[in-house]
């Protein structure tokens, strides 16, 4: 994990408004307790749906990943938005030989995810940096995924992520973000709730996000239109992984109320595109 936390000047890549304090606010030295607090709030928020771990989304996603595209072998993959690695970590034991990396712009929490993988015993890199301009150079991640990341981004931070998430990957590499369905993807009642939700817990990115569309922001940031993809993917806890990898020939495309929804039966939604 990088020594220097200085916090970038665009903080556009964090949500201010879900955390007391925030994901950066440091009152002591190397302070942990902003991923401390985040970890536990998952925990109480998530209501058993994630997980011992609270790792359910990235355990589902990647081991559907592996099932349906088992040529596909990443050597390096990205971590956009990680916090403190709850769905980075699914993704270094799905593919063990991989190096894994994670970046935040919240140094407590990259500190605390650091100690967690470590616990875990599980190899990760973290890295203070923000999603829209990364440090690292072109062509250098086979995998790049994000998990309930880009609906705490503005519009614009979105677009940019996207570009450098293009920009890093490696030709016949891919992208893929989990996130709530968009808009044109739900019935009228289920785009009310979650317009509803988006007002009333406070989220003030998560209505513009779900009113875009998943494709064209993926061809705006320079995907060619036939390489986007988009799943529907069962939750491992919930299904095990029989129905993930079932999911995989059974895609069928429809979206309710059990989609990225903290109910019996979820299932996680995702998008991208290959490169």
């Amino acid at each position: 994990i990088k020594p220097n936390f200085v916090v970038p000047k665009s903080v556009s890549a964090i949500d201010v408004h879900l955390m007391p304090g925030c994901y950066n606010t440091e009152h002591t030295k190397d302070d942990v307790s902003q991923g401390a607090i985040y970890d536990n709030g998952v925990s109480v928020f998530s209501m058993g749906l994630f997980g011992e771990n609270l790792d359910d989304i990235g355990s589902s996603i990647s081991l559907f990943v592996k099932t349906k595209y088992p040529k596909f072998k990443p050597s390096k993959i990205l971590d956009m938005g990680c916090t403190i690695g709850h769905n980075t970590l699914p993704w270094a034991k799905t593919y063990p030989k991989a190096d894994v990396h994670g970046i935040d712009v919240g140094a407590p929490v990259l500190r605390y995810a650091h100690a967690r993988a470590q616990s875990e015993g599980i190899d990760v890199h973290f890295h203070q940096q923000n999603a829209e301009r990364l440090d690292f150079p072109d062509a250098s991640f086979d995998l790049i995924f994000s998990s309930m990341f880009l609906h705490e981004v503005p519009r614009k931070g979105i677009r940019k992520s996207l570009k450098e998430a293009r920009r890093l990957l490696r030709p016949g590499g891919l992208m893929l973000h989990m996130e709530l369905p968009p808009n044109k993807m739900l019935d009228p009642y289920n785009s009310f709730y979650l317009d509803w939700d988006s007002y009333y817990n406070k989220e003030p990115f998560y209505k513009p996000f779900r009113d875009m569309d998943p494709e064209e922001i993926c061809n705006t940031a320079g995907f060619a239109k036939t390489k986007f993809v988009q799943f529907i993917i069962p939750s491992i806890g919930q299904f095990g992984n029989a129905e993930v990898k079932k999911a995989v020939k059974e895609q069928k495309g429809r979206v309710d109320d059990r989609t990225g929804r903290f109910t019996k039966g979820i299932h996680w939604y995702c998008f991208g595109s290959w490169k």
